[in-house]
């Protein structure tokens, strides 16, 4: 688990990158640096406040699958997401299990 004063080390490492691998920001896709910044940190606030059974939702809104033209496609993402979201309820059930319940925990 990141600690909540490790959160903008974080955004910055994802932001900036490191190595050959910099400028993050401009792969992923932001006009600019803080842009991608403010992005990170308020999808992060969303993550953290919504128990991980809706993770896929938030996922599939930022993909856009709604506005996605190819139905395959959309479909294989909606598969994904779900796929995700029973992964991380998983690692959610094994990390209580070995730790005890979290504070965190919607279970």
């Amino acid at each position: 688990m990141i600690a909540e004063q490790d959160i903008d080390g974080v955004i910055a490492f994802y932001v900036d990158g490191t190595g050959r691998a910099h400028e993050l920001w401009r792969t992923l896709g932001y006009t600019s640096r803080s842009e991608a910044q403010l992005h990170l940190r308020n999808s992060i606030a969303a993550y953290s406040t919504a128990a991980p059974e809706g993770w896929s939702q938030l996922l599939l809104s930022r993909l856009g699958v709604p506005d996605i033209p190819q139905p395959k496609l959309a479909a294989h993402l909606i598969v994904g997401t779900v796929r995700f979201s029973d992964t991380v309820r998983s690692m959610v059930a094994v990390l209580q299990q070995h730790n005890g319940p979290t504070s965190g925990s919607s279970q």
